[in-house]
């Protein structure tokens, strides 16, 4: 295996098949889509600096069947715990998503810990109408965890899911945009290891129509010394996916 200056670029054998923090939040800041959290126009969309807490950075291309593309990038950051009164954000919005499913006490007496993922997705060349039906979908999926998504991120609830909490809802982008995901791991801030739970999951992309192209992956060095790029690791490299992340996923609730 070998990786790059960055950290590490994942160079594991492919599968066939990728919250800013402050005590209290404001309607601003319940994006955690950034360190800044300015809301931004998609026709003006711009990369997310490189924060210091990434532990993985997942890339690719999407191309719809129109032939429009969009450039995308998502930031996986280090895991913080439950109690962490400088990242409130994450678990505030997950427990505020599963009424009925989660509680302040719930997630303390089980030990959470969350993890922040930022995505942008740029148009790459002249800004046009990106199609209806090419929904760029985030992993983990709410198949394995419990999440919730601020900023561009959308569930496309239909009939079919409407009675789930949204924090058991996929998350998805439906064009250009930059969003954020915080991902739920339940007893992971009790883990001697020292929260690790992140990297018993993929990271990235997934599209039911279209393709996705030059994927890539990077591993920084805080994210080796947190449990990814492990034997288990591979990149996901398909033209439906780009992620990476252990080859078998468990469930987390």
């Amino acid at each position: 295996m070998k990786f790059s200056t960055l950290g590490a670029a994942l160079t594991a054998p492919l599968l066939v098949l990728g919250l800013a923090a402050c005590t209290t939040p404001t309607e601003e800041s319940e994006n955690f889509v950034s360190v800044t959290n300015v809301p931004v126009e998609p026709s003006v969309v711009t990369p997310i600096p490189v924060e210091p807490d990434t532990v993985l950075i997942v890339r690719a291309t999407a191309t719809a069947l129109t032939g429009e593309q969009l450039l995308l990038e998502m930031q996986v950051h280090q895991a913080v715990p439950f109690d962490d009164v400088a990242a409130q954000t994450l678990p505030q919005a997950v427990v505020l998503d599963c009424p009925g499913v989660l509680t302040e006490d719930s997630i303390a007496a089980e030990q959470w810990s969350f993890t922040r993922a930022t995505v942008t997705a740029i148009p790459a060349g002249a800004a046009a109408t990106w199609p209806a039906d090419a929904a760029i979908g985030m992993l983990p999926s709410a198949e394995h965890v419990l999440l919730s998504g601020r900023g561009d991120m959308t569930d496309l609830s239909d009939a079919a899911d409407s009675a789930l909490a949204a924090c058991m809802r996929s998350k998805y982008l439906v064009g250009p945009g930059q969003g954020g995901l915080a991902v739920g791991l339940p007893a992971d801030a009790a883990d001697a290891r020292g929260f690790t739970g992140w990297s018993t999951h993929p990271w990235g992309f997934v599209v039911a129509s279209g393709t996705l192209s030059n994927c890539t992956v990077e591993v920084t060095e805080l994210g080796l010394t947190l449990g990814a790029g492990s034997d288990s690791w591979a990149t996901m490299a398909t033209e439906s996916q780009c992620a990476a992340g252990p080859a078998t996923e468990v469930d987390d609730f």
